[in-house]
């Protein structure tokens, strides 16, 4: 199920890239790169950050982490990944030869790629352990989370941008 949630993000790349075309001056390697730089260095700085700032708001509070853990997750979790995301984009940009070649649509689609590869390792981290609660329902492979089930779509979904909701609306959790 990972190898079809990477599957989905990078073709959601390459879609971007085709549609960029006309306005684009980088060469698709580089909106490939920053694909895999969003898999590494945004997620991997995320998880960094998410740690320290628990074990530092642990010890400041004197509340265990395992507590800490659900709030966290609601509170702090999301303000730190969506400001990790476009962080290697904007390191690039203090270059100043760099931030005068690239134009709009280039910052566009890198940071499109950035998310998605970010999105690739949240998705993976998500759905990786939670094989066995998960079942193929036309076109997706469904899993259970705990308030709600997420849709993997398979490639003939991905290829052919079938609606989700559509799908979903005719099944049933077994």
């Amino acid at each position: 199920m990972v190898l079809l949630v990477f599957f989905a993000m990078a073709y959601g790349v390459f879609q971007t890239l085709v549609i960029a075309s006309p306005t684009r001056t980088i060469p698709w390697r580089f909106a490939l790169l920053a694909f895999f730089v969003g898999i590494s260095a945004s997620a991997g700085l995320a998880l960094f950050a998410q740690r320290g700032c628990l074990l530092l708001l642990s010890s400041v509070l004197n509340i265990p982490v395992g507590t800490l853990v659900k709030s966290d997750a609601y509170l702090q979790d999301p303000l730190i990944e969506e400001i990790a995301k476009p962080l290697p984009l904007l390191a690039l940009m203090a270059l100043s030869r760099v931030r005068k070649s690239l134009t709009c649509a280039d910052a566009v689609l890198l940071c499109a790629a950035l998310g998605s590869g970010f999105g690739f390792t949240e998705a993976a981290l998500t759905v990786g352990g939670n094989f066995t609660d998960s079942s193929w329902s036309g076109g997706y492979w469904r899993t259970l989370m705990i308030m709600t089930s997420l849709a993997v779509p398979g490639p003939v979904t991905t290829l052919t941008s079938r609606p989700l909701y559509s799908t979903m609306a005719r099944c049933a959790w077994p």
